[in-house]
Formats: structure tokens, sequence, C-alpha cells
């Protein structure tokens, strides 16, 4: 199986914009993954543009190698920016890795651990 497509969608908010990056596959399985960054989704998502060349043709199970080509192999200032278009790429390749092996995510990265969470609801 390998990456054959990176694809971006910007989804409008009132108070900033969602960034959802959609990686496709030969299988036809897709992955999503999403990387906002506040009011900076566009340059997030020109990044990720930019590392489309980096990530086809690769395969989508060899999370690790695709990280460190993405963030290690490619020099550039703007830590924050470059890493929520790293991190988007991640989480749609954990997607794929996932529907693949008919698995939740959380299965593969060690189970799941508690039964709940606390959680803060923010009125923003």
């Amino acid at each position: 199986m390998k990456i054959t497509e990176v694809k971006t969608y910007l989804v409008g908010n009132p108070w900033k914009n969602w960034l959802c990056v959609r990686v496709e596959t030969d299988d036809g399985i897709h992955g999503i993954g999403d990387g906002p960054l506040g009011h900076l989704s566009r340059t997030v998502e020109a990044a990720v543009h930019e590392f489309k060349p980096s990530a086809v043709g690769l395969e989508p199970f060899h999370v690790e190698t695709i990280v460190g080509r993405l963030s290690r192999d490619v020099f550039a200032d703007g830590t924050q920016i470059k890493l929520c278009a790293v991190s988007a790429i991640e989480i749609a390749c954990w997607d794929i890795v996932g529907k693949a092996l008919g698995q939740s995510v959380y299965n593969l990265l060690g189970g799941l651990c508690p039964d709940r969470v606390r959680a803060y609801a923010n009125g923003w």
C-alpha cells in the first residue's frame, strides 16, 4: 500500500478555521487528520502541500519513517507550523492503518487506558 495523494480542506468557523487533511492510498483506503493552528490554518495548509512530494509513494504503515522524513529531513523554520502539518499527515496515516487492520487507533497505540476522562467544556 502506497500513499498516492494528500488533500487539504479548510472548514470555516466564526473564530478560526479547521484544517483537515485526507491521505489517499492505491488500495482505496483513505485517512483523515487535522492540523489546525488558530488563525494560521492557511499557512499550515501550504506546509502540508509542501510536504506532499515527500509523502507520496511512502507506505502509510511506516508512520515513524514518514514523521522522521518530514520533520527531520525537511529543514525549515517555523516549527509550530511545520509540526502541525506533519501531525495532520501522521494522524491520517494512523487512520489508514486502523482501517486496514479493522482496529481502533487507540488499540494500535497500546489500548484503552482509563474508562472515564474528566473534561472541561470551554464556551468560546
